[in-house]
C-alpha cells in the first residue's frame, strides 16, 4: 500500500528491491535474509515509518531525523531546499501522490459489512472511467491477474497471506482495499501518477470518487 516512487528510484540505480506487506516485521525479515549477502539500503511503509540502517529492524525516527538533516545540509550548499529536491525527483521519475480513505464500520455488523465489501470486489470485475485496470493482486488467494489482449494471465504472489486487494491501472496509478487489523475500519489507499500537481489533484479526486461510489452503497 506504499508509494511505488522509491521502486522507480531503486531501479534507476540498479538496486534490488522487495515489496512486503505493511509492518516492520516484514521489512526486518527481508533485512535478515540478505545479512552477509548484500547491503541493506532503506525500508519504509506508507505510514511514514522508515528504517535507514538495519541494526534496529524497526521504524526508527532518530535515524530519519539525522538523515534528513544531512540531506538538508547537502542541499543548502547548493542553494536548494527539500521542496526543490522533491520537485527534481518528480521531474525525473514522474509526479506521484498518495491518499487514503478510512471507512469506519463498528461492531459485528461492521465486520460482516467489511467482509461483504471485500467479497464483492473479489467476485466482480471493476470497470472505472479513471482508466484501464491491467493487474489485480489478491493477497488472500495469493494470485495476481494480468489483463492482456490474449486473455487473463495468472501468477502466484510471494507474500504472506493477507486480506488485501490491489488494482493497478495502465498509467501506474492504483488503489488498494485492506481491512484494518487493529481498528473497525476498511482502508482504501490510492496512488496517482501524473505529470504535475494540478493533474494529480484532478486524477486523485476522480479515482477516489469512483471507488467510493462503489464502496459506500455496500455499507448500507
Amino acid at each position: 500500500v506504499s508509494s511505488s516512487l522509491p521502486i522507480d528510484i531503486a531501479k534507476s540505480f540498479g538496486l534490488n528491491y522487495y515489496v512486503s506487506l505493511t509492518g516492520f516485521k516484514f521489512i526486518g525479515n527481508q533485512a535478515k535474509k540478505i545479512e552477509g549477502k548484500g547491503q541493506y539500503v532503506y525500508g519504509f511503509e506508507e505510514s511514514y515509518g522508515c528504517l535507514i540502517k538495519d541494526e534496529v529492524r524497526d521504524k526508527d525516527a532518530m535515524q530519519a531525523i539525522l538523515f534528513i538533516c544531512e540531506i538538508e545540509a547537502y542541499l543548502e550548499e547548493q542553494g536548494k531546499d527539500l521542496i526543490d529536491y522533491l520537485e527534481e525527483i518528480y521531474q525525473e521519475y514522474g509526479y506521484t501522490c498518495e491518499s487514503q480513505s478510512n471507512i469506519v464500520l463498528k461492531g459485528l455488523e461492521g465486520k460482516e459489512k467489511i467482509a461483504y465489501i471485500m467479497g464483492h470486489f473479489r467476485e466482480n470485475e471493476m470497470f472505472l472511467n479513471y482508466g484501464k485496470i491491467v493487474r489485480k493482486e489478491d493477497n488472500l488467494l495469493k494470485i495476481a491477474y494480468d489483463y492482456k489482449e490474449e486473455g487473463v494471465l495468472t501468477s502466484s504472489i510471494d507474500l504472506t497471506k493477507s486480506n488485501v486487494l490491489k488494482y493497478i491501472f495502465e498509467d501506474g496509478s492504483w488503489f488498494v482495499l485492506r481491512p484494518s487489523g487493529t481498528e473497525p475500519k476498511l482502508k482504501v489507499y490510492y496512488q496517482i501518477v501524473a505529470s504535475n500537481s494540478d493533474e494529480a489533484d484532478e486524477k486523485m479526486a476522480l479515482l477516489q470518487k469512483e471507488v467510493l461510489d462503489i464502496v459506500m452503497p455496500l455499507t448500507k
